[in-house]
């Protein structure tokens, strides 16, 4: 009986957000800018942010220890946590991942937060790696009328 109050809270809540936001857009802008859309790139990027979330969910599920079966669980997981990542604050997200991820795949709490943590400690090292090639790939000149004393 409570997690219906709180749907129908959040449906509530929902739906006057939406009501403002209508209220407050300029539709013409809205409209032009839809319209200048290239299809191309969109579908470009719902093909690689869906092989993105697979290939989340496949390396969580490795790390785990999951090794059979129980995919779904960690993409449900993953997309859920992507989702609160977008819509709310301090990255609860990944909070709300981790909890669903012990329930649908009922793996041990400790397992499914250290696993989690794990899983950005890669997202992380990945950007660091990224970040470093860059910069290597960079040139070492100053702009001109700039010194380091």
């Amino acid at each position: 009986m409570k997690s219906r109050w709180w749907a129908i809270a959040g449906i509530l809540f929902g739906a006057v957000l939406a009501i403002v936001i209508a209220f407050k857009v300029d539709w013409r802008t809205f409209s032009d800018e839809l319209r200048s859309i290239l299809i191309a790139w969109l579908a470009a990027t719902v093909f690689f942010s869906g092989i993105g979330l697979i290939a989340r969910a496949a390396r969580w599920r490795c790390i785990a220890g999951v090794r059979r079966g129980f995919f779904g669980g960690f993409w449900e997981a993953t997309v859920i946590g992507v989702l609160g990542n977008n819509v709310l604050p301090a990255r609860a997200g990944e909070l709300a991942k981790i909890v669903l991820v012990q329930k649908l795949v009922a793996l041990p709490m400790p397992v499914a937060l250290l696993s989690a943590v794990y899983d950005r400690m890669l997202d992380v090292a990945v950007l660091i790696v990224a970040a470093a090639a860059l910069i290597s790939t960079q040139e070492r000149t100053l702009p001109s009328g700039v010194t380091i004393s």
